[in-house]
Order: structure tokens, then C-alpha cells, then sequence
């Protein structure tokens, strides 16, 4: 496997996936024309990942933080399909920290987290973006 990096743009979030730190990045906007076509590799990557990793998943945590203040209705929908591949692999006992940093006045993105939180059934941290 090999390390994933995206470059920001003003309509796709900056990507940044590395193996050797078990460390996931995601900091920008997620406004893609296509978003099936932006997410489905990070999330082909994501089961590959953990599903032929061979690191310790009882003792070693992956980390994956996300800076994201606006995304649109395509973008919630294959975070959601992110988000059920992650929650499944928690429940094999993968150690995954999930942070989403928001501004705490930003209800409405707050609203949508929860909501992937409910629907996944996965533990997001949602941490303030200072």
C-alpha cells in the first residue's frame, strides 16, 4: 500500500493518508461535482487498509482528524459510507480515533456530524476548531 495525498482545492478537501503514522487527514471543503467519484478510492483505500494491515489493532490506534466547515448532500452521503466502513472495523476492535474539528458555533455542521454519528453507529469526537 501506499500513502495517499490530495491537494486542496476551493471544492475538494485536502487528503492526506499515512501508513507509517496510521494518521488520516481530511482539511477543506467537500463540494465535489462528482462525489462517488472523489470518495470511493479513499474508501476502497480505508478497507484495504484495515482489512490487510497487520498491525496490533488491540494495541495500535489509527488517527483520523477532520477539518471540514461546509459539505453538500453527495459529500454527507459517501462521508456516511466512510464513516459504516470505519465503524465495522471498530467493531473487529480496531483501535480508530475519530475527531471532527468544527467551530462550536456551527450548529448545523455539528447537526450533520451527529447525525453520521446516530445513522453509522461510529464514535466521532467532535473537538472545537480554535
Amino acid at each position: 500500500m501506499t500513502n495517499i495525498i490530495i491537494e486542496k482545492t476551493d471544492s475538494l478537501p485536502g487528503v492526506n493518508f499515512d501508513i507509517t503514522s496510521k494518521r488520516l487527514l481530511v482539511n477543506g471543503r467537500s463540494i465535489p461535482e462528482n462525489a462517488f467519484t472523489f470518495y470511493t478510492p479513499l474508501i476502497t483505500w480505508i478497507n484495504d487498509f484495515y482489512s490487510k494491515n497487520s498491525f496490533n489493532t488491540k494495541v495500535e490506534a489509527s488517527t483520523i482528524d477532520i477539518t471540514c466547515d461546509y459539505f453538500n448532500s453527495s459529500s454527507a452521503k459517501m462521508f456516511l459510507y466512510m464513516f459504516e466502513a470505519l465503524a465495522n472495523y471498530q467493531k473487529e476492535g480496531h483501535l480508530i480515533d475519530i475527531n471532527w474539528f468544527v467551530s462550536k458555533e456551527d450548529e448545523e455542521i455539528i447537526d450533520m456530524i451527529d447525525d453520521i454519528r446516530l445513522i453509522s453507529e461510529i464514535k466521532i469526537k467532535i473537538l472545537d476548531l480554535k
